[in-house]
């Protein structure tokens, strides 16, 4: 045989031992994969042995369940039951076939996730948490099938409600009362809206129950919840039992002393008339404190507190008072602010608002570059009030938020004017404060803004403040390349007197430096503030950005200044600010 067809065969024989060897090595993959998942299916099911337990494929074919899934989910073959039907906790119905197909797509970037409904049986509803796990088909393999397992939380929900309801009355009790309080704390900053506490005592409580005895004091409790409930119910608020005698109002967009004073005098004439038709003999009472977010505290404990403090008062003053936490006796300071913020949402509505615009100048030509929108509030009666009156009340309780959607969309339809009458194009500034970088909601506001009036994103510039800093330094980051990924320029404002200066030249995209006027103000007469400012503007040159210098005042300082090669320069020296009327007439000038 000669040697080419020895070859050949040795070749052939060769590959079909490889491909045994392959076959073989391939069965025992497989089998130690399965032995594997098998493993990893009996851990769960001891596990959850209280529980349903499902394991799918992606296309979501069964592969194995148990028998309280069986019940559950009423499975039979190897599919999922299209009848069963959950209610979800928005409300919507959802089939459990089309629950898991949603669900198996986000296990494409979460490895574990629950979701809580109720599911619907024909004699019964009960509520599941349905748990979605990956379940990987070897140790190495990124193939996965799919985990589910159904826990029926109808106890854990029933002791939860008990923990959080008072067992007489079954209102929610104090602990609810401070999760329901958080919640709107944290809804309320995002929109800059208010709301009151009113806390409401049976005054000499324990007198009356020494008088009616303990159960016709319980009858009467439950009057006086009935009562509450249905009234809260009509001003769409929420009422909770704090005590075996303290009651708690939570009411939304309610801001006034007079509002106030208002709600609990219908409150107790209700309660009157109840209980003098119920009990002759007893005079009963209300004494009542109340408080205000955000004045009268930014967070749930400080809030409960100075609601109890007034109510403390309350009773110093004897049987039935009303103490508001801004009551005068209480704190002139907080009157005064409290007055200030209502006077700020009025003022708001009724447009008493504008924008004024300070230029910025290019150092070496003198032209005006641009300019910087400056809020101002024209008072009916007071004139025209600074920004250093109002602006750190809007700031402390969140009314910034509003008033910083107004500044930019009074901005951008200000460039859209300008577009139409092919005006100068110039850019506008806008600050922007911590709060609204803490809505998250913000760069979605400025899209659809810019969306709206269809102007050119680069006529605007916002900037932030190194105070920013205060806020968690990622969610800033990626606040600041969102906004700048829809065309606008950033700068960064009061550059030096923060902490984190360098952080921010080398984090965020920026455009432009603005030196603190804390450093211009006083530079002729001081060489250490020459040194500093002169190493600002070759830094920020030496990061490719635009350097502006603010409060030049005299000509002494817009010439040092230009002597260090700063590209640009705001202040009195150029221009007050000025209404967009007189300011277009500067420009034309």
């Amino acid at each position: 045989m000669p040697s080419s067809q020895i070859l050949i065969i040795l070749i052939i024989v060769l590959s079909i031992g490889v491909l045994i060897l392959f076959i073989m090595l391939n069965k025992k993959s497989k089998k130690i994969n399965n032995l594997y998942k098998n493993n990893k299916i009996l851990e769960l099911s001891s596990e959850y042995s209280k529980d349903g337990l499902l394991v799918i494929t992606k296309s979501k074919k069964i592969i194995t369940y148990n028998n309280i899934a069986k019940e559950l989910f009423s499975l039979y073959n190897d599919e999922l039951n299209k009848a069963v039907i959950l209610k979800m906790s928005d409300g919507k119905m959802e089939s459990i076939n089309t629950l898991v197909k949603a669900n198996i797509e986000r296990l494409e970037h979460f490895n574990s996730f629950s979701i809580e409904a109720t599911l619907l049986k024909k004699r019964t509803e009960i509520p599941v948490r349905i748990i979605f796990e990956t379940l990987s088909l070897s140790k190495k393999s990124s193939e996965y099938d799919i985990i589910i397992i159904i826990n029926d939380i109808s106890q854990e929900l029933m002791v939860t409600k008990y923990k959080n309801r008072d067992l007489l009355t079954n209102l929610p009790n104090q602990s609810q009362a401070m999760l329901d309080i958080g919640h709107f704390i944290n809804k309320m900053n995002l929109s800059s809206q208010k709301f009151g506490l009113v806390l409401l005592e049976i005054d000499h409580f324990s007198d009356i129950r020494a008088i009616l005895g303990h159960t016709s004091t319980d009858l009467l409790i439950g009057k006086i919840v009935e009562s509450l409930k249905y009234f809260a119910r009509e001003i769409d608020s929420s009422v909770y039992q704090m005590t075996k005698h303290n009651f708690l109002l939570l009411i939304p967009d309610i801001t006034t002393e007079v509002e106030v004073k208002d709600i609990i005098k219908i409150i107790r004439n209700d309660l009157s008339n109840l209980l003098n038709n119920e009990i002759t003999h007893i005079d009963l009472t209300f004494s009542t404190g109340v408080s205000f977010f955000p004045l009268s505290g930014n967070g749930v404990d400080m809030l409960i507190d100075n609601t109890y403090k007034a109510l403390a008062k309350a009773e110093e003053k004897g049987n039935g008072h009303i103490v508001i936490d801004y009551d005068m006796s209480l704190d002139k300071d907080k009157n005064h602010e409290l007055k200030l913020f209502n006077q700020m949402n009025d003022a708001l509505k009724n447009n008493q608002f504008e924008l004024y615009y300070q230029p910025y100048i290019d150092m070496n030509s003198g032209s005006i570059e641009g300019a910087e929108a400056l809020i101002r509030w024209k008072h009916p009666e007071k004139g025209l009030i600074s920004p250093i009156d109002f602006i750190p009340l809007a700031e402390k309780t969140g009314f910034i938020i509003e008033l910083g959607k107004f500044v930019i969309e009074e901005a951008i339809k200000q460039q859209k004017k300008w577009e139409l009458f092919d005006f100068h194009k110039l850019p506008i500034a806008i600050n922007l404060s911590l709060r609204e970088i803490e809505t998250g909601d913000m760069v979605d506001f400025v899209a659809k803004l810019l969306n709206k009036y269809q102007i050119n994103p680069a006529l605007l510039n916002f900037e932030i403040t190194e105070n920013i800093g205060m806020v968690n330094a990622e969610v800033a980051k990626r606040e600041f390349i969102a906004l700048k990924k829809l065309g606008v320029s950033l700068a960064l404002d009061d550059f030096g007197t923060g902490y984190a200066s360098f952080s921010y030249l080398k984090d965020f995209p920026l455009d432009i430096l603005k030196i603190d006027l804390g450093f211009i103000s006083n530079i002729v007469e001081n060489e250490e503030h020459q040194k500093i400012v002169k190493a600002m503007v070759t830094l920020g040159h030496n990061f490719n950005l635009k350097v502006i210098a603010k409060g030049i005042e005299d000509k002494g300082t817009h010439d040092l200044i230009q002597s260090y090669k700063c590209d640009m320069a705001q202040g009195y020296y150029f221009s007050k600010p000025l209404p967009v009327f007189e300011f277009q007439e500067l420009i034309r000038k």
